[in-house]
This record gives C-alpha cells, sequence and structure tokens, in this order.
C-alpha cells in the first residue's frame, strides 16, 4: 500500500542477456490505487452499493508486489541492492504516517474507551509496531471473539502482510541471485502455488487464518512479483493491450459490485481482483490504453498519491464516529430516506481532509529526508518509533485502562463487554468459526427421552443463544439444538453461505427430521430481506410433512454493544441514549410474518415480545443487561425471554 508508484523495471538486451535498468513513472498504478482505497473507503463506510469493496486490500497487495519486486530485483541484477538501504528506504514511506496516526488514536482511544476495549487496544497497538497485527487479530478472532468494527487498528493487519512480505521477498531474491539464480523463478511460482493452495483449503476449515496470515496471503503479493518478471515485460500490439485492460477492469468491477460479506474470502475468489489489477498493470508496461488513461486522471492519481493516509485514517475515523459519535450523531441527521448517508459523507470528508493533511505534512517530508539522512540513523527512528508505540501500549496496560476515568456503575455495564457465552454449547451444538461441522455432537444435542416432549431449535446465533433459557423454562420437555453461525434455519442457503454451517442445517432438515417426531419447530435466525423466499420454501415443506413450526422475527439489535450503550449513557447522563441506537426492523418484521401465516406457522416478533412504543427491555430486574453485544442475549437475558414466549403460549 505504501510504494511509490515510480518502478524500476528490467529489460533483458537482445545481443548481450544483461539486465538493463530504466526507471519510469506508472499514473496508471497511482489511478489503480485510488480504485483500490475508494473502493474500500466506500465497503467500510457502509455503501451497500458496493457490497464487495474489500477486494481493495488485494488490489493492493498485487501492485505492491509488483512495485517493490521489480526494484529489488532490478538493483540486485545492477548489484546495487542493499538490505539496509531497502529496509530504510521501507521505513521513511510506512513509519511516520503510521506512527503519526496510532499516537493520535491511542489519545482519542484513552480519553473514550471503556477500560476493557482499552487494553485490547493497546495490545493491538504493540502488534502493530511489531508487524505482526494480523497475528493478534487473528488469535482473537472467533464468532464471538472481539467485534472488528470497535477495533481502530484492525485495519493494520494488511500493513503487517505487506511488511513480512518486505521482510522475506528481498532475503529470498538476494540469496536465490547468489547460490541459485536457476531456481528463483521457480522458487517464487511454487511458493506462490502453495500458499494459494493454502488459501483454498483453510478458507473452508479455518477462514480467519486464510484471512489474516501471510501464509495465505503471499500469493497475491507473488502474483505482482510474478508479473515484475522480465519474460512478462515484452512488448504487446494495442488490441492486446486493450483487451487485457479492459478484462482487468471488468474482473474488478465483477468482484467490487458482485461479491459481497457472505462470498468465500480469499481463497479461489480473491483470484478475480487480484488477476483483474494484473491484467491492468500489465496492460500499461508498454503502451497507453483507454482504462490506463481513465486512472491517469488527475484526480484518480491525486486520490492514488495519498491512499496511503487515506487508508491508515479512514477506519479510526469510522469507528470513533459509529461508537461514539464523535462527528456528528449517527442517526438524528437523514437525507431523504437514507438514515445514515449524511454521517456517511461526514466520514469520506474527514477522511479525506487526515489524509491530505498526513500526506502533506508527514509522508511527503520523511520521504523526501530519506536522500540527505544517513541510513543508520533512519533505521534508529524506525526502532525508536516501535519502542514508543510499545511503552504507550504497555502503560495502558500496567494501568490496567485506567479504570478511574469512569465510575462503578460506567464500569459495570463495560464488564460485560467480556462475557463468556457458555450458554450458547459453542463447538457442541452451535457450530461458529473456529469449530467445524464434524464437531457437532448429534447424539448428545439431539438427544430425546421417552416420555416428554421436544422441541428442535434450528438456525443461527440467534437460535442458539435461546437454548439455555428454554431449558430451564420447559424443563419438563427437550429442547433439541442444531444451530450454526452464518445459517438460517433454511432448506436453502444464501449462495457462498459458509458449508460448515450448512451441513448443520441440512441435516436437521434432511436427516433428523424426517426419522424423528417432535412437537414443534422453533425457527429463529439473522433473517435479512433475501432469506423470504427461502424461508416461503421452508415452511410450504415443513407444512406438506405435517410439522408444527415457530417463526420468530428478527431479532433487537442495536448500533453497538448493548452494554457500551448502557455504560456510555451513564457516563453522559442520558438514559435514553440506548433506545436511540435501537435499529428499526419493523418492515422486515411485518413481512416474515406475512410469510409465516402464509404457511399456517405460528409467529412471534421479538419487537413485540420485548418492546413497547419503540422502547424495548433493556436490564433485567438483577441490573444485569438483557444482551451482552449488539444482539444476543445475556444467560439470565435467554431465561427472561424464554420465560415471555412461554407466557405467550407460543410453545403450547
Amino acid at each position: 500500500m505504501a510504494t511509490t508508484a515510480a518502478i524500476a523495471e528490467t529489460k533483458i538486451d537482445r545481443d548481450s542477456g544483461t539486465a538493463i535498468a530504466h526507471t519510469r513513472y506508472r499514473s496508471d498504478i497511482d489511478g489503480l490505487r485510488a480504485v483500490a482505497v475508494l473502493s474500500v473507503l466506500a465497503y467500510h463506510v457502509g455503501f451497500a452499493w458496493i457490497p464487495g469493496g474489500y477486494v481493495g486490500v488485494d488490489i493492493f497487495f498485487v501492485i505492491s508486489g509488483y512495485l517493490i519486486s521489480a526494484i529489488i530485483q532490478n538493483e540486485i541484477s545492477s548489484g546495487r541492492f542493499s538490505l539496509t538501504g531497502f529496509y530504510a528506504r521501507r521505513i521513511c514511506r510506512i513509519v511516520p504516517a503510521l506512527v503519526t496516526m496510532a499516537l493520535v488514536v491511542s489519545l482519542v482511544a484513552c480519553l473514550y474507551l471503556f477500560p476493557f476495549d482499552l487494553e485490547g487496544y493497546a495490545r493491538s497497538l504493540v502488534a502493530t509496531a511489531l508487524s505482526v497485527s494480523n497475528f493478534y487479530f487473528w488469535s482473537v478472532t472467533g464468532y464471538f471473539g472481539m467485534d472488528a468494527s470497535t477495533q481502530p487498528l484492525i485495519h493494520t493487519w494488511s500493513l503487517a502482510v505487506e511488511e513480512q512480505f518486505y521482510i522475506l521477498l528481498p532475503l529470498f531474491l538476494l540469496v536465490a541471485h547468489r547460490m541459485f539464480p536457476a531456481f528463483r523463478k521457480r522458487g517464487i511460482i511454487l511458493v506462490f502455488g502453495a500458499s494459494l493452495g493454502l488459501s483454498c483449503y483453510l478458507v473452508f476449515t479455518h477462514p480467519s487464518a486464510a484471512f489474516y496470515l501471510i501464509p495465505t496471503r503471499a500469493w497475491e503479493l507473488l502474483v505482482g512479483t510474478i508479473l515484475s518478471f522480465p519474460q512478462l515485460s515484452t512488448p504487446i500490439g494495442r488490441r492486446w493491450r486493450e483487451a487485457l485492460a479492459l478484462t482487468g477492469a471488468s474482473l474488478i468491477i465483477l468482484a467490487s459490485f458482485g461479491f459481497s460479506a457472505t462470498t468465500l474470502f480469499p481463497g479461489a475468489t480473491a483470484l478475480v481482483p487480484c488477476v483483474g489489477a494484473a491484467l491492468i498493470i500489465r496492460a500499461g508496461q508498454t503502451g497507453r490504453t483507454v482504462v490506463g488513461t481513465m486512472l491517469s486522471m488527475r484526480p484518480c492519481v491525486f486520490i492514488g498519491k495519498i491512499s496511503y493516509s487515506l487508508y491508515l485514517w479512514h477506519w479510526p475515523i469510522i469507528v470513533f464516529q459509529h461508537q461514539y459519535a464523535l462527528l456528528v450523531p449517527n442517526q438524528s441527521v437523514t437525507l431523504g430516506s437514507h438514515q445514515f448517508l449524511f454521517r456517511n459523507i461526514v466520514i469520506v470528508l474527514v477522511s479525506l481532509v487526515m489524509s491530505i493533511l498526513s500526506w502533506r505534512f508527514v509522508e511527503q517530508p520523511f520521504r523526501r529526508g530519506y536522500t540527505t539522512r544517513a541510513r543508520s540513523g533512519i533505521l534508529i527512528y524506525g526502532a525508536a518509533s516501535v519502542a514508543l508505540l510499545i511503552s504507550f501500549g504497555g502503560t495502558i496496560l500496567l494501568e490496567h485502562g485506567f479504570r478511574n476515568r469512569f465510575s462503578p456503575e460506567a464500569l459495570r455495564f463495560a464488564s460485560y463487554l467480556d462475557y463468556r457465552q457458555e450458554h450458547f454449547r459453542l463447538g457442541q451444538c452451535f457450530i461458529a468459526q473456529p469449530s467445524v461441522a464434524a464437531d457437532f455432537d448429534s447424539q448428545h444435542c439431539l438427544e430425546e427421552h421417552s416420555g416428554k416432549r421436544a422441541y428442535l431449535l434450528i438456525g443461527d446465533s440467534m437460535a442458539a443463544q435461546l437454548w439455555y433459557g428454554l431449558s430451564i423454562t420447559l424443563n419438563g420437555s427437550d429442547i433439541l439444538q442444531a444451530t450454526a453461525a452464518g445459517c438460517r434455519p433454511l432448506v436453502e442457503q444464501a449462495f457462498g453461505a459458509n458449508p460448515e454451517c450448512t451441513k448443520v442445517i441440512d441435516y436437521a432438515f434432511d436427516t433428523f427430521l424426517p426419522t424423528h417426531s417432535v412437537h414443534e419447530v422453533i425457527m429463529s435466525g439473522s433473517w435479512n430481506p433475501g432469506d423470504l423466499p427461502r424461508l416461503a420454501r421452508t415452511l410450504a415443506l415443513l407444512k406438506e410433512h405435517g410439522i408444527r413450526v415457530l417463526v420468530l422475527g428478527p431479532p433487537i439489535r442495536y448500533t453497538s454493544a448493548l452494554p457500551f450503550l448502557l455504560a456510555r449513557s451513564v457516563v453522559r447522563n442520558d438514559p435514553q441514549l440506548p433506545d436511540r441506537e435501537l435499529l428499526q426492523q419493523s418492515v422486515l418484521d411485518a413481512e416474515v410474518a406475512h410469510v409465516a401465516a402464509a404457511y399456517g406457522a405460528s409467529y412471534v416478533s421479538m419487537y413485540g415480545l420485548l418492546c413497547s412504543h419503540g422502547i424495548c427491555l433493556k436490564t433485567l430486574p438483577s441490573g444485569e443487561p438483557l444482551e451482552f453485544d449488539d444482539a444476543h442475549f445475556t444467560r439470565e437475558g435467554s431465561v427472561v425471554v424464554a420465560q415471555k414466549l412461554a407466557a405467550s403460549r407460543a410453545l403450547d
């Protein structure tokens, strides 16, 4: 991401076979970088029209791999390469803007984050300083792990991947050049194939590892490395250039607008944006194209130049706006029917302003300073910057997140942000990352006892959260559980759904229900409008087989974790704050109810059960929050909801 578009290309002299270097600026690559960063920005801000905008990171990887590899191979072949010089350039390019952003964000975090979140932030800060934040965020992910949308530094995972690549690639190329030059290209291709293969495998079994780690992401950078081979720099005709560029642009458009959060990624699907970026770069190596000309327009080039700073700043701004409404109110300002549009526009504008300031007053001075500073001084500066961030993070941890900033009542609510979710029976009856379908214990989770009424609870986490409460409330009945993260209780899952969750739901519908008699099937899920046709087909099938069904409506969901909102309401002395952050789903609620009624299924609206006049139950008589995050019930909350379901006669 932080690589100049002025590249050193290597050509082979036809007579002598020796490497001849030349350097030229590629404005189209800066334009391509603009496409990448704007895609990521639009996706992260929440613009629904670009559901696959996250592929901008993959485009960045290809660009970085290409530019860095071209420079290194040129310098090695001409005998000018120096590891210390290379790393000094990387420090001047990457560290100043990163450290500036991290220090500013750390100060804001110390003002606003509750102790538990601040301690997590401190760990991510240390990991960022050491260029291992991808490993850190991988280690703390999971279905009920940290909430990515509340982590101001989570976007640095991709920087860590690049920095690890910058450490490993020059070492490999240098050793290969000196010891086995004939194997250099084959070695890169072998590593590329192994990394791609591992990514394709792990995206099914360990998707978090496939997403964050260098072994499964290296192939994307190596696409650029392979593209920098001299053999791939030979001139091609205008028609072929135009065809390659147009195909590349089409692939990027397909990924950006056709992929979504449910697409299995990275794996083989990441080939689409990566190959697209590679084709555009290849087409522009020896001449202009229409696509290249469009990318070379001045606004695109300018965004490309500030893309590193824009990537650094946009995500912390989004996090603090969404969580703390630092810029504008989150929900009170609307433009037409777009509830969050004004907020999102403000985020984009502020991100652009911060990135321009960072590029002008941080990036450029340090990049120009490389030619006048000794390499040893630059390396010392890099080490000192790392030490500063580690010291900052270490101080936060030693002070336990500066707990004395908040009142005991606020801290009590905030403590639920570190809530344990044993009542879901995670990894046994609720299958979520990193567990797989083979971990589903059907004998235990679907165990029936003679003489007891059996209820089958089926769906995603919205169903899993109810098992504990139902088992307590209906203690004379068997509460069977077949639940898996990411899959609604439907006989057909959405395209791209995780096959591990699909196996669990399919087993319940295709194997268990046809051979067992249950009193009622309870279906609950994180419904969205796209589920309605499949819900209709599912209910029709169950009705055909004479199976009683209770459908539970969309969950009570907030813009942030309910304990966080309750704690904030105490800090700000604003009891109505959580009510304003309630996400209204009345239209979807009515649509799901209509489908259920059409096929004779019972229906309970969670909003009708727990809310009145736009104000929902938030705390229990014990003072415990009803939910521990933005949608999932606490253990006692599950009991209260189950009791209300029983009182409504929906379970008779």
